[in-house]
């Protein structure tokens, strides 16, 4: 047996095996888990309309009517929840999925020439295959297409790829290898666990079951029959090598590699064929997904995979070694063992790939990438615009997956940069920054060529991976590693941006209130010191917190210009600092903390009349508002403390006048003594925000 090998942070695996085992078990579509996750349904009943919905779409609710697949490729996964679940059905339940729980029951068979294989079937009723029979044989052909394809997919997956053979089935009606044609709406095929024949690992005898006509699938007739004998029989090899279920819920860990696998399979078997193009567009629609995904759909356009594995690593048996692998450690790590063996790793893997799969559609190189490239569609880009301007970008990346971010200069050459989160932690996004500037002069940015850089920074403690690709026009495209920096930017700019009530220029926090939501904009001057000379580099924009603070965090020490955006204030507000702008000079490792802008209102008045307010002796406050055309105006008032204790709407003509209000809460009693907070507000849009105080 093998010791344990730990490539990668250990708890990477031990997180992505508990949450592998979480989509497992849980991979239903969005009506059945919002039921679920409210306790509405079971976990047995999710799974029972999960499997239901594919099988007979007319008994599932009408609430779940939208959740039904037109046709899944494979209905391994659901037989596992089935059977694991089966005792919790109901009786009627259990009625309407007998034909996952049991052996079929079909009335003729026929053995392959080889003799490996038993193809069951019916020659009548629901069940039966097309009676044609064009060689007089007696056995319809459709049946010995089966055993013919069958038998191709041995040749190629055991006898010229090396793979481990599947336990022999010794059930009654043989030695050979039982598959089982029936009528199976909503599903290609499946693989059914049948008994468990060893342990440490667990492995199992299995059953195949495949389509009697392949009419509702996307390929067709016997084309489809083809890639899903081909697919299925890896399944079998599979399960007969290790069937991984570490928190004993009745499904197999490491099912979303399986089915890319066996995706994969198809093709190498049958590679005219080519259904597996059907799952390509959400895959590469949807970038930014965990590569551990299992949601019935990614997982079989992660076969893209095991083709970037293929031609990166022809003739060094790489699937054999993974599958070889995955009996010691769960996929993930698998992947990572088996490339540790070549000289690589998963992490540096997993980035290549991501970066592969840029070069598609009209930009694929079928000799360099995917030989099959150009029949894949093209990558949904994050980020797509000209480059102006020096650049440093903002990335959120959840764990093992990637973001795209192009830039096209003046001579229509495409800069792509493609960040990948190879690390912990598993369960959340993190963060980086992206840079790509003019130049080749920065000791902390990576070349792409002559004329650009481009580099990453991290202060988290994620593993980064980051690979640049640069497309020139009539050219050959070019890949480039970028080395991540980590921990590299450690100086920051901070402040408040508040409303100066008393025109001071000072703020202060006692009696003076924060400017919620207004937006900021940062530039570096570059290289140059200067600003507006071409080389500046653009830091994403920061929005001002409910209390008016603001933070660029992870700057590198240089000068830079901060500008705040006049659209975002309230209308009618004048700076008391000075202006809009702001230049700062940062030092290496510094925390720069009061940058700070304060507003007035250009035509200024008290907040209220009179201010403190006596209710007993005034009877109404007067809130001043002006308005330059009609509105219903919103009034709420809140204690400091954050209760709401007045609402009411009024509407006003234009010009200045006052909201009225008697110092009675929303039950009608005469509110305590102390300091409020009032807000006026039109069409959700904050036109004034004060303070009042009451005495009583």
């Amino acid at each position: 047996m093998k010791t344990n090998r730990i490539t990668f942070p250990s708890i990477l695996f031990i997180i992505s095996l508990i949450l592998c085992q979480q989509l497992s078990a849980g991979s239903f579509t969005s009506q059945i888990q919002a039921d679920l996750d409210r306790g509405h349904i079971s976990q047995a009943d999710a799974v029972y309309y999960n499997a239901i919905g594919s099988l007979r779409p007319e008994l599932i609710p009408e609430r779940y009517i939208a959740d039904v697949q037109d046709v899944e490729k494979c209905g391994s996964h659901t037989i596992q929840q089935v059977h694991h679940f089966w005792p919790e059905f109901s009786v009627t339940q259990q009625s309407h999925l007998e034909q996952f729980a049991y052996r079929p029951d079909l009335t003729e068979s026929y053995v392959s020439s080889d003799g490996l294989f038993r193809v069951h079937y019916n020659i009548e009723g629901q069940q039966a295959v097309s009676p044609e029979d064009s060689d007089a044989s007696g056995v319809p052909d459709y049946v010995e297409r089966t055993a013919e394809y069958l038998m191709e997919s041995y040749q190629v997956e055991i006898v010229e790829m090396g793979l481990p053979e599947p336990p022999p089935d010794d059930e009654e009606s043989g030695p050979e290898w039982d598959v089982y044609l029936k009528n199976i709406p909503g599903y290609y095929g499946w693989i059914d666990r049948d008994r468990k024949v060893g342990v440490n690992p667990d492995i199992y005898t299995t059953f195949m079951t495949l389509d009697n006509d392949y009419v509702h699938t996307k390929t067709k007739g016997l084309e489809a029959l083809r890639v899903t004998v081909a697919h299925e029989f890896l399944h079998m090899i599979q399960f007969g090598t290790v069937f991984r279920d570490e928190d004993l819920n009745g499904v197999c860990d490491d099912q979303f590699l399986n089915e890319a696998a066996s995706t994969w399979m198809e093709d190498r078997v049958y590679d005219e064929v080519n259904d597996y193009l059907y799952y390509l567009p959400e895959f590469f629609e949807k970038t930014n997904r965990p590569f551990y995904t299992f949601d019935r759909s990614r997982e079989y356009g992660l076969c893209v995979w095991f083709h970037f594995l293929d031609k990166r690593f022809q003739g060094m048996d790489i699937i054999r070694r993974i599958l070889n692998e995955m009996i010691f450690y769960p996929a993930m790590e698998a992947c990572d063992a088996a490339l540790q063996d070549l000289g690589n790793s998963f992490a540096d893997q997993l980035s290549l790939f991501y970066a592969w799969n840029m070069m598609t559609g009209t930009r694929a190189d079928t000799l360099r990438f995917y030989p099959e490239g150009h029949l894949y569609p093209q990558i949904s880009m994050d980020l797509y615009t000209p480059f102006s301007q020096d650049t440093l970008l903002s990335a959120s990346v959840r764990a093992t997956a990637s973001r795209y971010y192009g830039f096209i200069t003046d001579d229509s050459t495409l800069y792509t940069l493609i960040p990948t989160n190879t690390g912990v932690p598993v369960l959340e996004s993190a963060n980086c920054f992206l840079g790509l500037r003019k130049g080749n002069d920065r000791v902390d940015y990576t070349s792409l060529d002559a004329q650009m850089q481009a580099s990453l920074f991290s202060d988290s403690d994620v593993l980064w991976q980051s690979v640049a690709i640069v497309i020139p026009q009539d050219e050959i495209s070019r890949m480039v590693i970028v080395e991540p920096h980590h921990g590299t930017l450690t100086s920051s700019i901070s402040g408040v941006i508040w409303e100066d009530a008393d025109g001071d220029g000072y703020f202060d926090e006692g009696t003076e209130m924060g400017l919620y939501a207004v937006l900021l904009e940062l530039i570096e001057a570059g290289e140059d010191g200067a600003f507006d000379t071409g080389d500046e580099v653009t830091f994403p924009s920061t929005e001002s917190f409910l209390s008016g603070t603001y933070e660029f965090p992870t700057l590198y020490e240089g000068i830079y210009q901060i500008t705040v955006d006049e659209s975002t204030l309230p209308q009618g507000f004048l700076s008391t600092t000075g202006g809009f702008e702001r230049e700062v000079v940062v030092l290496d490792s510094q925390e720069i903390e009061d940058v700070n802008f304060g507003f007035r209102e250009l035509n200024w008045r008290p907040a209220a009349i009179p201010n403190p307010f006596i209710p007993a002796e005034h009877g109404q406050v007067r809130i001043p508002i002006t308005l330059r055309e009609p509105h219903t105006i919103r009034l709420i008032v809140y204690s400091l403390s954050g209760f709401q204790v007045y609402d009411r709407e009024q509407y006003f003509t234009e010009g200045p006048q006052f909201f009225m209000w008697d110092g009675r809460d929303l039950n009608g009693e005469i509110v305590p003594s102390g300091v409020y907070l009032y807000v006026l507000e039109s069409d959700y849009t904050l036109i004034r925000r004060e303070k009042l105080v009451i005495v009583r």
